[in-house]
């Protein structure tokens, strides 16, 4: 599914509408044949064999468009937001650019003012707000990846950090025991300290009793 949740929960409401509208329901004897059939007529009209081939931008407008002329064939209003819904969706991602992309409404705002000297997006053409959502996506993109090599660098030098090793580690109870000297380096000989031998004062033997 190329779909939103968002997006396909909107599909399932609006086709439920344009049954009623036209009398697609068991409620005029139809039958759950005869209703998929006529959802795969209207997926064909927009170009695709199944909802799982919608995609989320260019596609999902033009199955909107032909709900639109199901659910309300007379009037010109819905058919004619439909043909709109691509400007409507890209203003809405570049507004909420801080919910979509991270980047603040200064940061659209100044992309806009310097390239075509406005920030209201209403005076901008559907091939500049394109432009302009395009650049967000991509300067969002970069941002993620250099933020993602800045973390994955700390990760390495942490790791790289001298600790003990797990050798000179005593565990005793919830708690880690080090050494005063955790990595002693094993070429260097003991410096242990010989214990202290008893000085005996001389005894000297007289000489009438040798023994």
């Amino acid at each position: 599914m190329l779909l939103t949740p968002s997006q396909t929960k909107r599909f399932w409401r609006e086709w439920s509408v344009a049954c009623h509208v036209q009398g697609w329901d068991k409620a005029h004897s139809w039958t759950g044949a005869q209703i998929d059939a006529e959802r795969k007529a209207l997926l064909q009209r927009a170009g695709f064999t199944s909802l799982t081939q919608v995609d989320h931008t260019k596609g999902f407008d033009k199955v909107l468009a032909e709900l639109a002329l199901l659910s309300r064939p007379d009037s010109l209003a819905p058919q004619l937001r439909a043909q709109d819904q691509p400007r409507i969706r890209l203003t809405w991602k570049i507004k909420h650019s801080l919910q979509e992309y991270g980047l603040s409404t200064e940061y659209w705002q100044t992309i806009a003012r310097d390239r075509w000297g406005t920030t209201d997006l209403d005076q901008l053409t559907l091939d500049q707000l394109e432009q302009l959502r395009n650049t967000l996506a991509s300067r969002a993109a970069a941002e993620h990846t250099v933020a993602k090599s800045a973390r994955d660098r700390a990760k390495r030098q942490a790791s790289l950090a001298p600790r003990p090793s797990t050798l000179n580690r005593v565990h005793f109870g919830s708690k880690d025991l080090e050494p005063l000297h955790p990595n002693k380096d094993p070429r260097q000989p003991d410096q242990a300290t010989e214990p202290e031998v008893e000085t005996l004062e001389p005894v000297y033997c007289e000489d009438e009793n040798p023994f």
